[in-house]
């Protein structure tokens, strides 16, 4: 076999790899071929596209058919609400009386600016939401109240990723976007005391609250299943 011929198998081989980058067909290959390579030049590009193609195709299939998970949470406390209804009657009532002491009539305008603040708080907790996807390609999350764009975090900058209990007042003081003491990380969580600890590459730790632990858990298994995600990331 001449010089000619190996450079037009490497030819053939170049351009297979561009084809296999933007075509999904193999029959796409016959249209691409140039005028002035063999019947056996074809053959071989023909035959080892189809078998890059294939496999291209089943990871394609395999990523999109694998099962992800979505949530979203808000804040359901009884006695969270209990609270900001007291802090919206309360300074109501205490902007009543004070005018009503001046013995003068109370206008509306004063009224609503006694109670603006806990008005716009009230919204503000009524509005909040935690979202919460994982898929194939990492964590997406969004605190709705403290976030105006979603953030991600890939899973090639993750070390671990495991479910655990936590303590929700004595780790990170309570619910929302917390920041624990002693190297403990950051947690978004809304309700309970169960969440999804990640181990960052950068040495930071972040964990988010879920009320559908065991959905998570099966979702890390499938991913390190299909070798996603290394099986040493799940555990802790």
């Amino acid at each position: 076999m001449g010089a000619a011929a190996h450079l037009g198998y490497f030819y053939s081989f170049v351009l297979m790899l561009i084809l296999t980058t933007f075509v999904q067909t193999e029959r796409c290959v016959v249209l691409f071929l140039p005028n002035h390579l063999s019947s056996g030049q074809a053959t071989f590009l023909g035959s080892f596209f189809v078998f890059i193609n294939h496999d291209l195709q089943q990871t394609i299939k395999q990523l999109t058919d694998m099962a992800t998970f979505s949530e979203s949470q808000r804040f359901r406390q009884w006695w969270l609400w209990v609270i900001l209804a007291l802090a919206l009657i309360v300074p109501l009532i205490l902007t009543y009386v004070g005018i009503s002491s001046t013995h003068q009539k109370p206008e509306m305008k004063d009224l609503l600016i006694g109670i603006s603040l806990p008005i716009s708080i009230f919204v503000w907790v009524l509005l909040m939401r935690l979202d919460v996807d994982i898929d194939a390609t990492g964590i997406k999350y969004r605190f709705v109240g403290f976030h105006f764009r979603q953030f991600e975090i890939d899973w090639n900058e993750i070390n671990k990723a495991y479910i655990r209990e936590y303590s929700p007042i004595k780790e990170y003081g309570g619910w929302g976007l917390r920041v624990g003491l002693g190297g403990i990380g950051k947690a978004y969580n809304v309700s309970g005391n169960i969440g999804l600890q990640l181990e960052l590459k950068t040495g930071k730790k972040v964990l988010f609250g879920t009320q559908r632990p065991d959905d998570i858990k099966a979702l890390l298994e499938e991913l390190a299943r299909n070798k996603v995600i290394s099986r040493d990331m799940i555990k802790k």
